[in-house]
C-alpha cells in the first residue's frame, strides 16, 4: 500500500535546523514565591515591545525564593534590565537581582516526526557536547528542540545538528 504524505513526513524526525543569532539571556534570582511578580515582569517587558522566548522557572532546593531565566534579543537587554530594576524598586521587591548575558544564539532542530520519536533530546545533546559546545538553556515542544549556545559556537552547533539529523 502506498504511503501517504503524512506517513512520509512522520518518518522525518528532524526536517531542518535553524539558527537565531544575537540572543540575550536574563537571569533573575531572589524572586518572591508569588506568581504576580512574574506576571508583572513579563507585562512590563511586553509593554516595551520586548519579545520573550525561552523561559526557565524553578525553585532551587532549600531556598525560599524563585529563579527565572529567559531569552530576548540582545539589543533589548539594556531596556529589559532597566524596566525590571524600576519595577523591583516600585513594587518593593527586595533581594531581586538581575544578571544579563549577551553573545548567545539559539539553535533549533525542527520536525513533525519528533512528537513520536524518542531520543531526539539525547541525540541533540550528544551531537553538541561531543563537539565541546556548552548548552546554556534548553526548550522543547512537540515539533522543536532549541538550545542556547555561545554565539561564537552557532555555526559549529548548527553544523553538528545538521550532520546528526539531516545528513552531510
Amino acid at each position: 500500500m502506498p504511503q501517504s504524505a503524512s506517513d512520509t513526513l512522520e518518518e522525518l524526525v528532524v526536517s531542518g535546523i535553524t539558527t537565531d543569532r544575537q540572543i540575550g539571556k536574563l537571569t533573575l534570582t531572589g524572586l518572591r514565591q508569588d506568581s504576580a511578580v512574574i506576571s508583572e515582569i513579563f507585562q512590563s517587558l511586553g509593554n516595551l515591545g520586548i519579545n520573550v522566548d525561552i523561559i526557565v522557572h524553578d525553585k532551587p532546593l532549600g531556598e525560599q525564593s524563585l529563579r527565572l531565566g529567559f531569552t530576548i534579543a540582545s539589543n533589548d537587554l539594556e531596556a529589559a534590565c532597566k524596566a525590571i530594576t524600576e519595577l523591583a524598586t516600585e513594587k518593593g521587591y527586595t533581594g531581586l537581582t538581575v544578571a544579563a548575558d549577551s553573545g548567545l544564539a539559539k539553535i533549533s532542530a525542527v520536525g513533525v516526526g519528533m512528537r513520536s520519536y524518542a531520543g531526539v533530546a539525547g541525540r541533540t545533546f550528544t551531537a553538541l557536547t561531543s563537539q565541546g559546545i556548552v548548552i546554556h538553556m534548553i526548550s522543547t515542544s512537540e515539533i522543536k528542540i532549541s538550545v542556547v549556545v555561545d554565539e561564537a559556537e552557532a555555526t559549529r552547533a548548527t553544523q553538528a545538528l545538521h550532520r546528526e539529523f539531516v545528513g552531510e
